[in-house]
């Protein structure tokens, strides 16, 4: 399936799997170490990145917008100092409402990048500094790049 996207025709990823190394590269462009599939509070973020600054930024995925992927990026507010929902559909303007009135951003992927629909508020009105401090610590031991999940093999294939 192909669209056009700004100037340009793209193709739109099928799967997470796809997804994940557009995704990665985005938060590498932003100066972010990247790691997929962090584990919080028997759950994943699908994509934490960790700035120079220690700011962290998670980015939750799924094919199709709805309610789940924000409420994941909810819950990853927790944890992350921004948080951002991509997906490859378009959203309504309700829910892009509804991120700007949590402070997540949005956005799109396609096979040719990412481009941002809303920006995210940095300082996660949520966000616990003992949880962020944890996972920021389990982080710094670990390699960068994934860390489980399908995600993780799709990470290393693109940085080969």
């Amino acid at each position: 399936m192909t669209t056009e996207l700004g100037n340009r025709t793209a193709a739109w990823p099928r799967y997470e799997s796809e997804m994940s190394p557009i995704v990665s590269a985005w938060l590498r462009e932003r100066g972010c170490k990247v790691y997929a599939e962090v584990q919080f509070h028997e759950r994943r973020i699908d994509h934490v990145g960790i700035d120079a600054d220690g700011m962290a930024t998670g980015v939750e995925m799924k094919r199709r917008y709805g309610w789940r992927l924000l409420s994941q990026a909810l819950i990853a507010q927790l944890a992350c100092d921004e948080t951002w929902t991509a997906s490859v559909n378009r959203p309504k303007p309700k829910d892009i409402e509804q991120c700007a009135e949590h402070g997540a951003g949005v956005l799109l992927v396609s096979s040719g990048g990412v481009t941002v629909l809303l920006e995210a508020s940095h300082r996660s009105r949520y966000l616990n500094r003992l949880l962020k401090a944890r996972m920021v610590e389990y982080l710094a031991a670990a390699p960068e790049g994934g860390i489980g999940g399908l995600t993780s093999k799709a990470l290393r294939a693109s940085k080969q």
